[in-house]
This record gives C-alpha cells, structure tokens and sequence, in this order.
C-alpha cells in the first residue's frame, strides 16, 4: 500500500504489523500532519456484519479522552480496506524502549501510572482493553506513555461483543488466567496484564516460557508467580510483593483499580523527588534514530514532494553519538519492494531510457536491412511487440 492513498491520507511507510492490521505512517496533507493509519486486514472483516461491528469499534475508541490514551482522528470501515486513523508519535513503542536497556525504577514508576491512570479510565467507560503489553503503549520524546490498539476492547456493560466469535483475543505471553480459560473478564484482567509487563520491565524477561502459546496460557492458569528478585537481585524484596498481588491467579486477590498497583510499586521503591525521565527520553532518542537511519537506508536517492519531518529533542536528555547515513534530510516517499506500480524511482528512470534506446537503435537496424533487401517493413499483426512494464 506503500505510495497509495486512503481517503485524506498518503501513505508513506510501514510502522508495525499484526494479526488483526498492518499500521502506516501517513502524510495528511490538508492538515499538513503525519499520523498513523491502522488498516484492517481483509480477512477480519469479510460481511456487513463485520463491517458494521468494526464502525461500532470506532466510535467506541473515538469517544475515549484521556492525556495518556491515544487519540484517534477518524475512522471508515466502508472502505476496502477499512482503517483507523491515530496520532502519530516517532517515539515507538515501549517494546522497542525495552529493547535499548533496562529503565531505572523511578522512572518505571513514572511511566506505570500513566498507563495504570489511562486504564484505570477506560474501565470507568466500561471498556477492558484484553491486550495490555509493551507494544501496545506508545512513548513520546518527553517520554511520555500513551496507551493504544483497543481494537479488541468490548464493553463489559452489556452482552453485545465486539469482537468476531471463536477469536483469539489478547497475547497469550500477557493473559490472565481467567482470559486464558475464556471466562467473562472485567478491569482486573488488564491489571494482570500490566502486573506480566511490570514483571519484564525490571527483569528483562517474560515470567513463563513454554514450547506453545497454549503452554505458556495453562502456565498462566496453574504455575506460581515467579520470584522477581531471585529473577533480578539488584531489586528490592518489597517488589515481590507487588508483583505477586498485581498477578494473583484469583481476580479478588489482585489490586480493585490499576492506580492501587502503581501506587504500591512507588510505595515499595521508596520515596524520592519528581525528576525528568532522562534515561527512558534518552532510549527514546535512540529509537527515533534508528528508525530515521532505517527510513533513510529504504528512501536513499527517492524524491518526494512530502515535507521533511524535522527530529525530535527530547528535553533534557542527552544521547549518545551514533554514526548516521548522512546528513541530508530524510525524504517522505519510501522506496521499497512494496511500492505500488506506478511510483516513479530514479533508477525506473534510467531502465526506461535505456530500453527505449535499445528498442530505437533495434528499428533503425531493421529498416537499414530491410531497404538493403528491398523489403517492406512488417505490418502491426507480424510485427514484433515489445514491452516494458512497471513504468507509465
């Protein structure tokens, strides 16, 4: 889809995939934004019962407001395909925070209760959002979380679903048991989820490992919390504590609201001032980098009439030196093996002129040996075509 256009919006690149959609950034020219257009995959949505589900699924996600939930601009599930329009954050997702190194705790306290205060509201609209994991939480350049995808959330008011039935929902890694055995769930499903993701951010692993999905679900289901300090001994035994309520296998057990965890696990680290989240800005800056000198590798030598996005600085953080591709600002169109027929590139250019060139050098030899024959040239019907395709 890379280089088309869904209704007000050119898509540019390919920002993450799943099960379920394919997520782009694109350009909004009237507006002159990026955003993130979420477009569902055929198979989801195969009739108008789908269809009117999913407009269903937008207005449920539009109508939610909070400072840390991302905000969704617009939606259309009429059209093929339908897709979901967001705010477009170049921070990435906090999976690919993660992957930069381990966060002090302060400032996974910081970014816990922004999600935990995003979660806690969603429940109060009677939406669960069933898929809490890293990928699902984006981070700003001030480091900022914004929870996203709840396109699997239903309301937990009410017997309608909005989701397809015999469905797949949630990620088995982050399942509370009750989600796992697809018993009715409410709020305290997500607080599970959120007490797994807690658990890999200060250990840097998952807490059950198991050769199938269905493995690491009956793992979920039966096996015991594991200690998180025997996991990671650089981190306070009250920790522990924490962990193991946010994960109780009983949902009467665990926290009442997402804001009770946060506020046991800041409890537990102990007192210390509000600070800048400088480390988790820096790891930002890094992501941001990386998928700037990615972008810059796929659009190397392509034109685009797209504005230049300028790179965000993150207040107050400082970023260590990275070796870059260049110094020129990164074009908009992306030049990849998914470019749609039509998109003219620099090279095209120079095989169409080069084809042309041997096409005409061929005819005038032609025509030289024929009039040494005293022949007459062929007619349309015998002669001989010659095509050159991917070009307009």
């Amino acid at each position: 889809m890379i280089g088309s256009t869904l209704g007000a919006y050119e898509i540019v690149d390919e920002i993450g995939r799943g099960g379920m959609a394919t997520v782009y950034r694109a350009y909004q020219r009237n507006v002159d934004r990026y955003v993130a257009v979420k477009v569902i995959h055929r198979a989801i949505l195969v009739d108008q019962v789908s269809i009117e589900r999913f407009n269903r699924e937008g207005r449920l996600i539009a109508r939610l407001e909070h400072p840390h939930i991302l905000p969704v601009y617009d939606y259309n599930g009429q059209n093929d395909p339908p897709y979901i329009v967001m705010r477009y954050l170049a921070g990435g997702t906090l999976r690919e925070i993660m992957g930069q190194g381990r966060l002090p705790l302060r400032e996974v306290g910081q970014l816990l209760a922004q999600v935990a205060s995003a979660l806690d509201y969603a429940h109060r609209q009677g939406v669960v959002h069933r898929d809490i994991k890293p990928s699902n939480i984006l981070v700003d350049a001030d480091g900022n979380a914004f929870l996203t995808d709840f396109g699997i959330a239903r309301l937990v008011e009410g017997a309608e679903q909005l989701t397809g039935t015999g469905m797949a929902l949630g990620t088995p890694g982050y399942m509370s048991p009750e989600q796992g055995m697809g018993a009715v769930i409410d709020g305290r499903a997500d607080i599970y989820s959120l007490g797994v993701m807690l658990y890999e951010m200060l250990t840097g692993a998952m807490p059950y490992k198991a050769e199938t999905p269905m493995g690491v679900i009956l793992k979920h289901i039966s096996d015991p919390v594991p200690d998180l300090v025997a996991a990671n001994p650089d981190l306070p035994e009250s920790l522990n504590a924490v962990v193991r309520k946010a994960m109780a296998k009983a949902p009467d057990e665990r926290y009442g609201t997402a804001m009770e965890l946060a506020r046991a696990f800041n409890a537990a680290i102990g007192p210390s001032p509000q600070a800048t989240p400088a480390q988790l800005q820096s790891y930002v800056a890094q992501t941001i980098q990386l998928a700037e000198e990615k972008r810059a590798a796929l659009m190397a030598g392509v034109t685009s009439p797209l504005p230049a996005e300028p790179l965000p600085t993150p207040r107050g953080a400082v970023t260590p030196p990275r070796p870059t591709l260049g110094s020129q600002r990164t074009p908009r169109l992306a030049a990849t093996e998914e470019m749609e027929p039509g998109a003219s590139r620099p090279a095209n250019r120079a095989v169409l002129i080069g084809g042309v060139a041997v096409v005409v050098v061929a005819a005038l030899a032609i025509v030289a040996l024929l009039a040494i024959r005293g022949g007459a040239l062929p007619d349309e019907q015998s002669g001989t075509a010659v095509a050159i395709s991917g070009t307009q």
